[in-house]
């Protein structure tokens, strides 16, 4: 078995086990299991890559700081675990500038990108109408948080409507699941905290590392084939 593959197998399984634990609420499955995930996702990037994207790397180290954040139960957690996740976004929207598709005009590329626009600009303001009666810097934080979100979504939908790929089509599904994640993530902590919330929240946020990586990965095949 190819030893890319090894690390794939053991990122999933730390994966399932992260999400077992916290359908379970047990926090020692969760501290044996969640730190790996990034790693293992890490090794595997390194065994497949031909030429290092360190901007990649950055992404997940954001990651893996805001995860070990989380880990820690602090009080008003989102004031510290909202700065590693804007940064890693902010990564991830500039390695969405550097491949942007050269837009196309035609019947249905317009309206698509301004159905996009709509609709994850009335979920960013869904999202911020929910802290409308919260203390000013958690408001100013989730409008700011938000905003970059949007433009992360707008450019990865453009990338997707201009041109459909795989390694489009990979980014796309990377930042739905952040967007899930995030959305699910301020629902369960200020609105009603179903585990099914929390539980959904940290599947799609382990699962936007891989695509992310499986993102990055293939446009660089493309860029080398």
């Amino acid at each position: 078995m190819k030893t890319s593959r090894v690390a794939l197998i053991i990122y999933f399984l730390f994966c399932f086990l992260a999400v077992f634990a916290d359908v379970l609420r047990n926090e020692t499955l969760t501290l044996i299991s969640l730190p790996f995930i990034i790693p293992a996702i890490s090794f595997y990037y390194l065994i497949e890559t031909k030429k290092k994207n360190y901007l990649l790397f950055l992404f997940l180290l954001c990651c893996f700081i805001g995860d070990s954040i989380g880990l820690m139960n602090f009080d008003n957690e989102v004031y510290y675990i909202l700065v590693p996740f804007f940064i890693a976004n902010l990564v991830l929207l500039l390695m969405v500038f550097q491949n942007l598709e050269r837009f196309k005009f035609n019947i249905f590329n317009i309206p698509s990108v301004l159905i996009l626009v709509l609709f994850v600009g009335y979920l960013w303001y869904s999202i911020v109408d929910l802290f409308l009666f919260h203390e000013l810097l958690i408001r100013i934080l989730i409008v700011i948080y938000g905003g970059l979100l949007f433009f992360v979504s707008i450019f990865a939908g453009y990338n997707l409507i201009c041109k459909l790929n795989n390694a489009n089509l990979f980014l796309g599904i990377a930042v739905t699941c952040i967007i899930v994640s995030d959305t699910f993530y301020i629902v369960y902590n200020y609105q009603t905290q179903l585990v099914v919330l929390d539980v959904l929240h940290l599947f799609a946020q382990v699962l936007s590392y891989y695509f992310v990586t499986k993102y990055v990965l293939t446009k660089e095949a493309s860029k080398t084939g």
